[in-house]
């Protein structure tokens, strides 16, 4: 499969999931004023879908692939980094991991105090790591003039409309 089609198929996916996640209502109890789009026929939803894509505009999908690409190499540089951080620390691949499920799982006494320590202060240092990603991805999508309203509005687009996931998946291919 083509690198960029697997990478957006990757990032749709995760950005879906954190929506999805962020964004959860109960269908149930929507009131019907609330959805104005759930009252209209489907022949009405479908021109109302269309009308959203038509205000994305083609400079904006732009924009939204050339975030979307700085944060899929942010996320590889802050898995790198973190990595280097449990590598540099002395841990053992997967050690790192075996101890962080000992102590969710309260097996603390199966750890030397020392472990724990020397755990306690890498994973401080990754989160800290994390937190300046998270800000580096906040401003890039500041930077980029789609803000976190533009971002977020063609991101629910993408999962709904698959003519502007067509479009989304040209302009990321010419960008690979």
């Amino acid at each position: 499969m083509n690198k960029g089609v697997f990478t957006i198929i990757k990032l749709t996916l995760l950005f879906a999931a954190v929506l999805l996640q962020s964004c959860a209502v109960d269908e149930d109890k929507k009131e019907p004023d609330e959805e104005p789009s759930a009252m209209l026929i489907p022949e009405e939803r479908q021109t109302e879908e269309v009308k959203k894509e038509e205000e994305i505009k083609e400079s904006e999908l732009e924009k939204y692939a050339f975030v979307m690409n700085k944060i899929e190499e942010l996320k590889e540089e802050s898995q790198k980094k973190t990595e280097e951080i449990k590598k540099d620390a002395g841990f053992e691949e997967g050690r790192f991991q075996e101890i962080q499920k000992a102590l969710e799982n309260e097996n603390k006494n199966k750890i030397p105090k020392e472990e724990k320590k020397k755990f306690e202060k890498v994973k401080r240092k990754i989160e800290k790591m994390h937190g300046r990603m998270e800000n580096m991805r906040e401003k890039i999508k500041i930077e980029s003039g789609l803000g976190e309203k533009g971002f977020k509005k063609i991101s629910e687009n993408l999962q709904q409309n698959e003519d502007l996931r067509q479009r989304y998946a040209d302009i990321a291919d010419q960008d690979n």
